[in-house]
């Protein structure tokens, strides 16, 4: 190209026109990515321009000829000039680009490879960033948080209250939880709140503010600080009632003789003997209380083993039978061709099964069938086994299904209300659930959930 140039330079002695088209030649050698062939370049067109100023045709005044040849050199190096510069510039910012998208590419990574959930809002409370880790905890995508009022994730009244508490930090600076740190509740995707754990950090950059905040799930310790608190009252309360067994089994016993000796007396009374005979069933009453008190205050030890819950419960259907009185109610088992070894402990899953099956023998109508159904399922991503207990009595109140495992609550008309309570307290120790709820039109329906290997 530039030899092509080089004739035409040939033909014009003012070499002008020339100049303008080794001009070109420098500006189309500039887009090539080397920039030593432009340099090139130009010391070729610069000597191609002198030694066409010596061969070229004579033709008008000297000193023109020699300014058109200078003018045409300045032109072709201000032109490698500019292109060198244009291409460090280039460069410059291209080395700048590839370093913030390596940087945002690190802080990305950081972010998604954390433990603790990440958020980044802006001063106006839109979402910036939002990590892996709180997508996890919070059920949404990053796409359906960023550019969103961080409120989102808030139940009232904190996310109709947190743009004032925004604006009143940016106003006056008096800082509730910026550089603090406090204890928050957080709202699922699912509507679901749970307490959490909030260290919000401000950071400013390129005059504009950022609040990044650290987020961490509170609700297993405070489930375990629960348990401890639960286990540490369980305890206390275990001490007194040994002790206060301990002394009462003696006054009983003494009542007891007292009422043989006196029952001897009164021999033929028979008004004073059905006197007797219901303090009898009152002291029989009271010492159950005082067993069945003692047992679901004392801590206890799994004994773990591997056994088959078809035994387990059949066993637990024979020793309940004495409740079934003149009921005609028969158990019927759902049961498909499944592996029933699981790891309990047989003693305290047998009383969970007797437990549930005096409550629905005591529920049911006088002639029926309690189902107990079986399969498999998962909790904690470990297999276990899904067991529902049916009756056909007249179910649960909504209002009360949630009481039913606590402590002295009871729906009959006798009875501790500590059976429930001792199951529930058998099956979370085997890491378990337990549940109650109506089936269909009626009937009672008793759900646990029970993992294969318990330890």
């Amino acid at each position: 190209m530039a030899a092509a140039v080089f004739v035409v330079d040939l033909w014009i002695p003012l070499g002008v026109a020339a100049g303008v088209l080794y001009v070109l030649v420098i500006l189309v050698s500039s887009a090539l990515p080397q920039k030593n062939t432009v340099i090139f370049l130009a010391i070729v067109c610069t000597a191609l321009t002198i030694v066409a100023f010596f061969v070229s045709p004579e033709g008008g005044e000297l000193w023109k000829v020699v300014f058109n040849r200078v003018l045409s050199i300045f032109a072709v190096w201000v032109t490698v000039l500019l292109s060198l510069v244009t291409k460090e510039r280039g460069a410059l910012a291209s080395g700048q680009t590839q370093a913030l998208r390596a940087n945002e590419g690190r802080l990305r990574a950081i972010l998604d490879n954390s433990v603790d959930p990440i958020i980044t809002i802006r001063e106006d409370g839109y979402v910036e960033s939002f990590s892996k880790a709180a997508e996890r905890l919070f059920g949404y995508s990053s796409q359906e948080v960023i550019g969103r009022n961080i409120s989102m994730i808030m139940p009232e009244p904190y996310s109709s209250e947190h743009d004032s508490y925004l604006a009143n930090y940016l106003e006056t600076g008096q800082a509730k939880i910026i550089g603090i740190g406090r204890e928050v509740t957080g709202q699922r995707k699912d509507g679901v709140t749970f307490p959490l754990s909030l260290a919000v950090t401000e950071v400013e950059t390129e005059g504009r503010r950022f609040f990044t905040g650290m987020v961490r799930d509170l609700t297993d310790e405070k489930l375990a600080q629960e348990k401890l608190l639960q286990a540490e009252r369980l305890a206390a309360i275990g001490q007194v009632v040994a002790g206060l067994t301990h002394e009462s089994r003696n006054a009983l016993q003494r009542t007891l003789s007292s009422l043989d000796r006196l029952e001897l007396d009164l021999e033929g009374q028979d008004d004073a003997l059905a006197l007797i005979a219901r303090a009898r069933v009152a002291q029989a009453e009271l010492q159950i209380l005082f067993e069945e008190v003692r047992s679901y205050a004392a801590p206890f030890k799994l004994d773990l083993k591997y056994c088959d819950l078809l035994k387990v419960w059949r066993r637990a259907w024979d020793e309940s039978k004495p409740a079934l009185e003149r009921k005609e109610i028969h158990l019927v088992e759902e049961v498909d061709d499944l592996d029933l070894e699981c790891e309990v402990d047989e003693l305290r899953i047998r009383q969970v099964f007797r437990n549930i099956f005096e409550n629905a023998i005591s529920a049911s109508p006088e002639k029926g069938k309690i189902v107990l159904h079986c399969e498999l399922t998962q909790i904690a991503e470990q297999s276990a086994f899904r067991i529902t207990i049916c009756d056909e009595g007249p179910g649960i109140p909504i209002e009360q299904q949630e009481k039913v495992f606590e402590p002295f609550f009871t729906t009959k008309s006798t009875g501790t209300g500590l059976g429930m309570a001792i199951a529930s307290r058998i099956v979370k120790a085997h890491r378990g659930q337990i549940s109650a709820g109506n089936v269909g039109a009626g009937g009672a329906e008793i759900e646990i959930v029970l993992p294969r290997d318990a330890s």
